[in-house]
């Protein structure tokens, strides 16, 4: 892996060209030699893409008023990627995104766009994962959610404590009900997500509010802890 400084004509620079991955991490942006992408064919995997292609469908069937309508919304939003940077998307790219979510979270569907604001950042309070007859669980804040707000977590499991960016291997464990009530028990999620509990495995969390309505989802939240055996 080779770290490198970015000069003039490129600044930053995110993400895979040819057969090398460009990233960055505390020591700095590098570039590390990418392996070739497997084919995700989980049944979760291939659900979240039915999301992606069912909400495709949906814009094409909607009303010119409507395209309209989500025309004049995206001319108003920016999103930040993964430099850092705000960027603009289309009118279809902000129809899919909200409506995905809102498919997987078993939600109704958008045809015009919201105008209420995003849900507020949970705070997670603690994280624990038990491979014994203790609790694996998050706590979280507030409790319950809002009405019409759920819970989003995604996870990963790493060997070494010392990996920090896990971007990439993070899952979508559970979308919670609306209004759900801290602790959430992720006992099933994880086993069924990375197998059995494993003693000394390091598992990380990423949380996000989710409204139900409207298919914004709030700022990310972490967690991280070490599985223990009680």
């Amino acid at each position: 892996m080779a770290i490198f400084t970015p000069g003039v004509a490129i600044g930053q620079i995110s993400g895979r060209v040819g057969g090398s991955v460009f990233s960055r991490n505390r020591g700095g942006s590098y570039i590390r030699n990418g392996s070739i992408p497997v084919s995700v064919q989980t049944e979760k995997a291939l659900a979240y893409k039915g999301y992606l292609s069912y909400a495709s469908q949906l814009w094409a069937s909607e009303t010119a008023a409507n395209r309209q309508a989500w025309t004049s919304f995206a001319q108003t939003k920016t999103v930040t990627n993964r430099l850092g940077k705000s960027i603009s998307l289309t009118a279809q790219n902000w129809y899919v995104k909200l409506n995905s979510r809102l498919l997987a979270a078993g939600a109704y569907t958008l045809d015009i766009p919201p105008v209420d604001a995003p849900p507020g950042t949970p705070v997670i309070s603690g994280f624990t994962v038990d491979a014994g007859v203790g609790s694996t669980e998050i706590t979280f804040t507030p409790t319950p959610l809002p009405t019409r707000v759920s819970l989003w977590v995604r996870g990963a499991k790493v060997q070494s404590g010392t990996i920090i960016n896990v971007e990439n291997l993070l899952t979508t464990l559970i979308i919670t009900p609306a209004a759900q009530a801290s602790p959430l028990d992720l006992e099933d999620e994880l086993i069924d997500a990375f197998g059995p509990l494993q003693v000394g495995a390091t598992y990380v969390i990423e949380a996000r509010a989710l409204d139900t309505n409207t298919g914004y989802v709030s700022g990310k939240v972490f967690a991280r802890t070490v599985a223990a055996s009680t």
